[in-house]
């Protein structure tokens, strides 16, 4: 980086809500028309119909023929059994940012996912399975992806393994990056400039930022700047506490074929729960424009309602907390994390949990996001946030971890340490939620 101090350069991105593509009006029309022209095509067909995915004689897993990119397996949990995503390859996820007309820019790829419901997100540069970029596919290498790969010499502002969805996927992570370089490509019909302050706007839209591109910024500080209140916590207090978490809970997560899954089976083309999970493994069948490959298919999972992820904020001897509750689930790498406050979708219907804090709050972001559109089918969740205003650490659970801003902030950096789902919702967050 040429003589620039990244941190004063990232706050004044913060504040700069015009950048070189104009203004959020001059984005959001860019995005339409990158829809328009790279408009993808997702048809729902039987999983017997799609090509080289088959369930496997032995184990019953639904896999690809060559068996790499990822499969369907089962997974034995606290007594229950349920299909989960198994994909141990690790891919990369990265933005590279760049001075552009003397303000710090992220490039964002314009990214057509078979499961978005509303077409075109905002996503990171390069959002790659080693799958993809290793063209198993026999498509086309990832644009950009250069930047990303060992032996690049570009700033590394971030760097760390982060995990997926710990009740969809088992024990998946994928390498979350953010560069800096000096020598910035041009734009094109698929990569746009933009500020991380008409990101961060943009994020608080309803499915407008994709969740892989949620989880990289949430890796930057809310606003640019570092935070010094004091803390009735501290880091090494709250790495503690979840480290004795880690130690006293023993998985009992384990991988199973997919034939000792009982209650699930084949009903109008698609593989789902009888009577008691409330999700499907559907076939679809894609084609498009501006992808690594024209026409391909592929399972996707279809959340059969829209769930919600919630995050309690509150205020304790005159500084803000964020409530984190610690999350057991099977698919995480070290089994536990810190997560939402709470969470509403099959497995885990938390939904009286705001009452054992405070019978009042005041609701301070409620937007509806989707989950990732190479996985899920029109997978939408509600993430809230909640100030219940003063709060009393005594009643406070012991699974809940009150953290401060910039704890929240330095541990969000620590691979295994916050879920997907809690990472998202702090993508969300502003300085002004917190004053």
């Amino acid at each position: 980086m040429k003589n620039i101090e990244f941190s004063r350069e990232l706050a004044k991105s913060y504040n700069s809500k015009n950048g070189c593509n104009g203004n959020i009006n001059d984005i959001l029309s860019i995005i339409k028309e990158s829809h328009e022209k790279s408009f993808l095509s997702t048809s729902i067909i039987p999983l017997s119909e799609l090509h080289e995915w088959n369930f496997e004689k032995e184990t019953g897993n639904f896999s690809h023929s060559s068996k790499r990119f990822f499969s369907i397996i089962g997974c034995k949990y606290n007594n229950k059994t349920f299909p989960i995503i198994f994909q141990p390859e690790i891919g990369i996820l990265g933005f590279l940012s760049a001075m552009i007309e003397g303000c710090l820019h992220f490039l964002v790829q314009l990214k057509n996912e078979p499961g978005n419901l509303n077409g075109v997100q905002i996503s990171p540069t390069v959002q790659a399975t080693k799958s993809n970029y290793t063209q198993v596919h026999g498509g086309k290498i990832p644009k950009h992806l250069e930047f990303f790969l060992p032996g690049h010499r570009n700033r590394i502002i971030a760097d760390q393994y982060l995990s997926e969805q710990g009740f969809r996927y088992f024990r998946k992570r994928n390498r979350n990056m953010i560069l800096y370089t000096d020598h910035p490509p041009n734009q094109d019909a698929t990569h746009i400039w933009m500020t991380i302050g008409q990101i961060k706007d943009l994020i608080n839209e309803n499915n407008v930022v994709n969740s892989c591109a949620r989880s990289i910024i949430s890796m930057l500080t809310i606003d640019g700047n570092s935070y010094n209140n004091s803390s009735n916590y501290n880091d090494n207090y709250a790495v503690s506490k979840m480290l004795d978490f880690k130690d006293k809970v023993e998985s009992n997560a384990k991988i199973v074929s997919l034939k000792e899954v009982p209650d699930w089976k084949i009903v109008d083309g698609k593989f789902q729960s009888i009577n008691e999970f409330n999700f499907k493994l559907i076939g679809c069948s894609i084609s498009g424009k501006n992808r690594e490959v024209s026409r391909w298919n592929q399972p996707l999972i279809e959340e059969l309602e829209k769930g919600e992820y919630g995050l309690c904020i509150g205020s304790y001897n005159d500084n803000k907390y964020i409530l984190w509750k610690v999350r057991n689930e099977p698919g995480l790498f070290d089994n536990i994390e810190l997560g939402p406050t709470w969470i509403k979708r099959s497995e885990l219907f938390e939904e009286n949990i705001l009452n054992n804090f405070s019978s009042t709050f005041n609701t301070i972001k409620k937007v509806e996001l989707a989950e990732e559109g190479g996985r899920f089918y029109k997978s939408t969740f509600i993430h809230k946030i909640v100030d219940l205003g003063e709060f009393d650490k005594n009643n406070i659970p012991n699974e809940i971890i009150p953290l401060t801003i910039n704890e929240t902030q330095k541990l969000m950096n620590i691979t295994n340490f916050f879920t997907l789902e809690g990472r998202s919702l702090w993508s969300l967050m502003k300085r002004e939620d917190f004053e």
